[in-house]
């Protein structure tokens, strides 16, 4: 089994931050880690990389604005492939070294404006549509579902539903009874 985090950690440069989630990898024996929102500069990013999971592998994306995705994994156990790299996510494949069949695992970290996140859409639209192994999508959508997920809703949050409800449909790979749980999982 492929234990898996994604935690939108809203700034890494925190000790309290690189504890918890040196403890997360710990407790939960963890194989892999995606984190959001890590607010390092570039020139900060090997010393944390080595301060905090020395021996693991990184993967992070200064290419494009804001550097919001970062993964890192545990080569002892899994090798992971890079496969795609968008605005708003990254797309792998991950390799148990036990097991024969490889994963598709993409982290989302959405943009905060709606106009943007239909970038995401489009682009996770295009990755369903050649999926051909199981596939795991994650991350901090800056979307809901559903207005019960919002803590404080108003009225003009409803439409903000629309754009990820749209998208959904055309994800062969979601079966319709985890439309509506799928995203709800949050630390």
């Amino acid at each position: 089994m492929l234990n898996t985090m994604i935690w939108n950690v809203r700034g890494l440069n925190r000790r309290d931050h690189q504890a918890a989630v040196r403890d997360l990898v710990s407790e939960f024996r963890l194989h892999l880690i995606a984190l959001l929102e890590t607010r390092v500069m570039p020139s900060n990013v090997c010393r944390l990389h080595a301060g905090l999971l020395p021996r693991w592998r990184w993967f992070v994306d200064y290419s494009g604005p804001g550097n919001r995705i970062w993964i890192a994994w545990n080569d002892d156990f899994i090798d992971v492939d890079i496969l795609n790299i968008g605005a708003q996510f990254i797309h792998c494949r991950v390799l148990m070294h036990d097991m024969h069949e490889p994963i598709l695992l993409t982290v989302v970290y959405g943009a905060n404006e709606v106009i943007a996140r239909r970038e995401l859409w489009q682009g996770l639209t295009e990755l369903a549509m050649s999926v051909d192994l199981p596939w795991l999508v994650g991350g901090d959508f800056n979307a809901v579902l559903d207005m019960s997920e919002v803590s404080e809703p108003r009225e003009t949050f409803g439409w903000l539903c629309m754009n990820l409800m749209t998208a959904l449909p055309d994800w062969p790979y979601i079966p319709s009874y985890a439309r509506r749980t799928i995203f709800m999982a949050q630390l």
